[in-house]
């Protein structure tokens, strides 16, 4: 039996689940508008186009997310499998049906997640690869760094245990492992952001030095080309916006570690996927603009 809390605790704690539950929620919110929004270039630049690394690498980043959306929103929504007695980290059994529940939920969120970021790591590190001419090199160092941080995020997906939390609002959530400290678990955390904040600003290095060098050479030729088109098509914004997500959810890791920590990662990796959605997309537009 749960050892009882006093009116503070749970007041504290209802209060920090309402938040972590519309951070949840505005996250799925964000991704479905954003692909209604964008469904009709997907169709037309993408399921018109024939096959290739650049089409499945959007297919991973935009349908990964989406998934992972609808888990998330089966893990906020009350089911019967998750009507039982709540689980105590010192008594998970993982053929409880409750327990199944969330663990179906849960794993299947955090796996999209897993994918998502890889996605979105292969096609930063071939953007730049095809920018520097194919320079295998480079291709090396950026997807080194851009799979760091699903290499972590993998580990805590493993270490944490998926179970049911009926203490204030209905819903699945996850309970750190007890062998694993604290000071550990926002290690990794950092870790896992300080490492999207050195890739994203590899990424956005090595761009930029094209850029600059692509303009520097338009202007010597004498070839009419504002900047602004050249930080739309090679990316700048995108990376650059990523980059400033990034930054925020390394600053607020000590002071909002705990409750929000796996709400903060998906609103992250949703943004991410927009973003790379979004900049795919526009690499076509403009393709097909400078055909015509």
């Amino acid at each position: 039996m749960a050892d009882s809390i006093s009116p503070q605790e749970y007041s504290t704690d209802w209060y920090e689940t309402s938040v972590v539950l519309m951070l949840y929620v505005s996250a799925a919110a964000l991704i479905c508008y954003d692909y209604f929004l964008t469904l009709g270039s997907e169709v037309q630049h993408m399921w018109r186009a024939k096959i290739s690394i650049a089409t499945l690498v959007f297919y991973l980043v935009r349908y990964s997310a989406v998934f992972s959306t609808v888990f998330v929103i089966l893990d906020i929504i009350p089911g019967r499998d998750m009507t039982t007695e709540s689980i105590q980290p010192d008594d998970i059994n993982v053929f409880n049906s409750a327990c199944i529940s969330c663990t179906i939920y849960v794993r299947a969120e955090m796996g999209m997640n897993f994918v998502l970021l890889c996605g979105a790591a292969i096609f930063s590190a071939l953007r730049v690869y095809a920018l520097w001419g194919r320079n295998k090199w480079v291709l090396i160092f950026t997807l080194a760094l851009g799979l760091v941080n699903p290499a972590i995020s993998l580990y805590q997906y493993i270490i944490n245990t998926p179970r049911v939390n009926t203490l204030t609002i209905e819903a699945c959530g996850v309970v750190e492992n007890q062998s694993v400290e604290i000071t550990a678990e926002i290690s990794w955390y950092f870790g896992a952001r300080a490492s999207s904040v050195v890739a994203d600003a590899a990424v956005l290095g090595l761009t930029w030095a094209k850029t600059f060098r692509m303009r520097a050479e338009a202007m010597e030729c004498e070839i009419r080309t504002t900047f602004a088109s050249i930080v739309m098509r090679d990316g700048t914004m995108y990376f650059l916006i990523l980059l400033v997500v990034n930054i925020g959810g390394l600053v607020m890791n000590r002071p909002f570690y705990g409750s929000y920590t796996f709400a903060m990662s998906t609103w992250i990796s949703i943004m991410t996927a927009i973003m790379m959605c979004r900049f795919m997309l526009d690499l076509h537009e403009e393709c097909i603009i400078h055909r015509t």
